[in-house]
């Protein structure tokens, strides 16, 4: 749980998620987070994130990492995905300004 240490009291709810996941290729571990404000906090402060990332269960090397971040007026979507043969690493990334007027992104490959 968050809490503010001046009020002393639990702001959100964290939950943390495993699962394992069949492709057509392979078995990977989804770990999975999310952060949620209490509905009484939403008009002060409303907080919605989501981690997500698989991974090979034995090694834990990643195959995929997604991110999104909605906290009050902030907001950013990250993904990562691996080719772990190719050896690169594609990266999608959004971002707003705290005004919602302004979007970025970019796309890289590594």
């Amino acid at each position: 749980m968050w809490g503010f240490s001046v009020l002393y009291t639990d702001i959100a709810q964290v939950k943390m998620q495993t699962k394992e996941v069949k492709t057509s290729k392979s078995t990977l571990l989804h770990l999975k987070y999310t952060a949620k404000t209490y509905s009484k906090w939403n008009g002060f402060f409303k907080i919605r994130d989501l981690h997500e990332t698989y991974v090979n269960p034995s090694s834990l090397i990643p195959y995929l990492y997604k991110r999104y971040m909605n906290e009050g007026d902030y907001y950013k979507f990250v993904k990562y995905a691996f080719n772990h043969k190719k050896k690169n690493i594609s990266s999608l990334q959004k971002k707003r300004r705290k005004d919602g007027t302004f979007w970025k992104e970019k796309k890289i490959m590594v």
